[in-house]
């Protein structure tokens, strides 16, 4: 299920979460008395480790800025919905529940710029149903909304 161009980045809020706790983490080892000090370092350590793997914004290749990325579980039987709202004959998807389908959407933080992914569920994996599609601002708005 992965996708060569689009890949996970950190963006400049994990990076100031990381810092954040690091940060408290070393006011706690200065404080002291034992337990402080002994939770101060667990806290840093984790504030480390954070700023390593915490990576929660999506860049992809060949577009401009980072996207944040929201997933949808469809039932199979709104593939053709699905499919028909990719390739933007529809403005509105219904979401309906269920799973064998998963529609992965990437959008800016404006709502004006996205992308969206369909894969479909077959033997124990998820297929890739379409590349990537670009969708227009209602289509985002409907499917975030």
């Amino acid at each position: 299920m992965k996708e060569d161009n689009i890949h996970r980045v950190r963006c400049t809020k994990d990076i100031i979460l990381s810092i954040a706790t690091v940060a408290i983490g070393i006011i706690l080892c200065l404080l002291g008395s034992t337990g402080a000090g002994i939770l101060g370092a667990i806290v840093v350590a984790s504030g480390l480790f954070m700023l390593f793997t915490l990576k929660t914004a999506y860049k992809i290749d060949g577009q401009e800025g980072l996207f944040k990325r929201k997933s949808y579980d469809l039932p199979t039987s709104k593939k053709e919905a699905a499919m028909s709202f990719l390739q933007g004959k529809s403005q509105t998807l219904d979401k309906g529940n269920g799973s064998g389908l998963i529609l992965y959407l990437y959008h800016d933080s404006s709502m004006q710029k996205g992308f969206a992914q369909l894969y479909e569920y077959a033997q124990y994996e998820y297929n890739l149903c379409t590349e990537l599609v670009q969708l227009n601002p209602q289509q985002i708005a409907s499917l975030v909304g």
